[in-house]
């Protein structure tokens, strides 16, 4: 802390002085304050876009509180410096009233102690404030923080779930497959063998009868059996086609 004396001074001069440096205070407060406001307004405001840009949103928030902290840490000091040297404007003053004074320098003085003590207060005041945003600002900092550590946990889980659905679908559109075509082949298969069968039986009918009326019994046994074996082959067929369309539909 530098050594200021404002002793040698006089009261015209102390005055001024505190004037000066009460208005200069009251700016950068005020300039702090407004740079705030400003940053808070462009937070503010970032929530009225759209939901598809929620990462900038939270992004430019981010940018925003940190542009005020920073603000606020660079000028830390010079606001220090300021109640600092008013503090020892303050005493100095004080010091002047057990000096020899005319009427209107004792009056000067007192009005001028007057007017430091109520600066003081509002400059209390105005700090109490400062300090109040600082925290607030940096409980913002620290959710948004958060938030965007689940927003992240939240993303990542989602593309893993979208990951593990599209390797189930994949899986299930080759067992399908696989199980159509098999499906297919064993009814093509059964298809052949009755067909195969049904000639035979077709050549043994017409072996029957050519052979006369004697095996009458047999024919009509073997007759039935034709006829059976045909149902088998019409309903092996009617599965079959069902099967063809619905995988072309599927297709």
């Amino acid at each position: 802390m530098m050594d200021i004396n404002f002793s040698g001074l006089s009261t015209e001069f102390l005055l001024a002085l505190a004037v000066d440096l009460g208005l200069f205070f009251f700016l950068l407060l005020f300039v702090i304050l407004v740079f705030i406001i400003r940053e808070f307004r462009r937070f503010s405001q970032t929530f009225h876009q759209e939901n598809s840009r929620q990462e900038e949103t939270v992004a430019m928030c981010r940018q925003s509180i940190e542009r005020a902290l920073n603000f606020v840490d660079q000028h830390g000091e010079t606001l220090h410096e300021l109640i600092q040297t008013q503090k020892v404007l303050e005493e100095q003053i004080t010091a002047l009233h057990g000096k020899n004074m005319t009427a209107a320098e004792q009056a000067s003085v007192d009005d001028l102690n007057e007017q430091l003590s109520h600066s003081r207060e509002l400059i209390g005041q105005l700090k109490n404030n400062l300090d109040r945003t600082v925290q607030g600002l940096r409980r913002a900092k620290d959710k948004l923080s958060k938030n965007k550590e689940t927003m992240d946990s939240l993303r990542q889980e989602k593309e893993m779930l979208e990951q593990n659905f599209d390797q189930l679908e994949k899986e299930y559109v080759k067992l399908s497959s696989n199980t159509e075509k098999n499906t297919a082949g064993q009814f093509q298969r059964e298809k052949e063998t009755l067909l195969t069968h049904l000639e035979k039986l077709k050549e043994r009918v017409t072996e029957l009868e050519q052979q006369g009326e004697d095996q009458s019994s047999l024919l009509e046994q073997t007759k039935q059996q034709l006829h059976h074996t045909q149902k088998e082959k019409d309903f092996i067929e009617k599965k079959y086609l069902e099967l063809v369309s619905e995988k072309n539909q599927s297709e």
